[in-house]
């Protein structure tokens, strides 16, 4: 049985789209913000940890640097090092990039790769008196 004169609370069909549609745009704009954000921190995760393996690499390379008792720049993509060890011999260190552009380091045989990825780095060291020296390990670096 209808009675009139009495109305009827509720959403019409084109209200309950409507606001559907702007839930679906509104979640739209925050998942795309949200996916930039994201590639926003891994980006900068990935730089943070690439110049801490720099930083590593440069700091072993320069106290071999500090303790050699003879440098010999090979190119300026490889660099030798006499330095003594425990026992007083000295022993031949090489740091050169192979031909996979990796940076590795050789002590008695055997190329061991200084870091496990793919950085740039760039050298420069003065001997007693003589003039500034420059070795650049510059290779591809990816993320």
């Amino acid at each position: 049985m209808f009675t009139k004169g009495r109305s009827q609370s509720g959403f019409t069909l084109i209200e309950l789209l409507l606001g559907f549609l702007i839930a679906a745009l509104l979640l739209c704009a925050v998942g795309v913000l949200t996916k930039q954000l994201i590639n926003c921190w891994q980006s900068g995760v990935v730089r943070n940890q690439l110049q801490q393996i720099s930083r590593a690499a440069m700091l072993k390379i320069a106290q071999d640097i500090k303790y050699a008792k003879k440098v010999r720049l090979i190119n300026s993509a490889s660099i030798q090092l006499m330095v003594p060890n425990r026992e007083n011999n000295d022993r031949l260190i090489s740091y050169y990039v192979d031909d996979n552009k990796v940076l590795r380091c050789n002590i008695g045989g055997g190329g061991q790769p200084v870091t496990d990825r793919n950085i740039s780095l760039s050298l420069e060291f003065k001997w007693g008196d003589s003039p500034a020296k420059k070795t650049n390990f510059y290779y591809h670096c990816c993320s």
